[in-house]
């Protein structure tokens, strides 16, 4: 218990407002703990368990403590992994968005198509929304993400007008975090207006 109570003591510490320029900001942590020699003995076990108690606590909504044990497992290993190659991922332009067509039953007409994403990874082939959305949720990775995949939709609905196409729209999925952002506005102005996009074409859709 001498761990969590100086654990705690630190995110107390961190957690106090910062007066900066007339403005006031707070920093949050998450913080994992492994013990010698339950949880490793060697410094790289000791600080991998750790890291996966950091996730952990992450996961359970930031700003918290978690502890190593033996029921992260794979489960955790493999959402580690999956979060670490997702960052990766991104940096190594792995990410590509296919355009599903959305069609009216009565007439055959396709009235639009949705953007779907999909990662093309190294080693594990194309990897669903499925194996990967979640988790990119619960650590915030989705901001970046999802700012990505408008950016791209925009560029793609601007290439279909210049080809002279007939013209339908295109469905963005936004998450609940992606609405809560103060910048979505913004970064979907820019994203139309660098792109060239016609705004009336890009249909932005709250996910369940």
């Amino acid at each position: 218990q001498i761990l969590q109570r100086l654990a705690a003591k630190i995110l107390a510490a961190i957690s106090q407002l910062i007066q900066l320029e007339g403005h006031e900001l707070k920093v949050t942590a998450s913080i994992g703990i492994s013990m010698f020699p339950d949880d490793g003995g060697d410094v790289s076990t000791l600080l991998a368990n750790a890291d996966m108690a950091m996730y952990r606590a992450k996961a359970l909504g930031r700003n918290r403590i978690s502890e190593y044990s033996a029921d992260l497992g794979e489960t955790a290993v493999a959402r580690f992994e999956i979060e670490k190659g997702m960052r990766l991922g991104f940096e190594n332009n792995e990410f590509h968005l296919y355009y599903q067509p959305k069609i009216e039953f009565s007439s055959g007409k396709m009235l639009g198509v949705e953007a779907l994403i999909r990662w093309h990874h190294p080693t594990l082939g194309v990897v669903g929304p499925d194996r990967f959305i979640a988790i990119a949720e619960s650590t915030n990775f989705i901001l970046p993400l999802g700012k990505w995949v408008i950016e791209q939709a925009c560029r793609q609905s601007k290439a279909w007008q210049d080809a002279r196409l007939p013209r339908f729209s295109i469905a963005v999925n936004l998450s609940a975090n992606q609405l809560a952002d103060a910048s979505l506005v913004q970064y979907v102005s820019d994203a139309l207006r660098t792109s060239g996009a016609d705004p009336s074409l890009i249909e932005l859709e709250i996910t369940e």
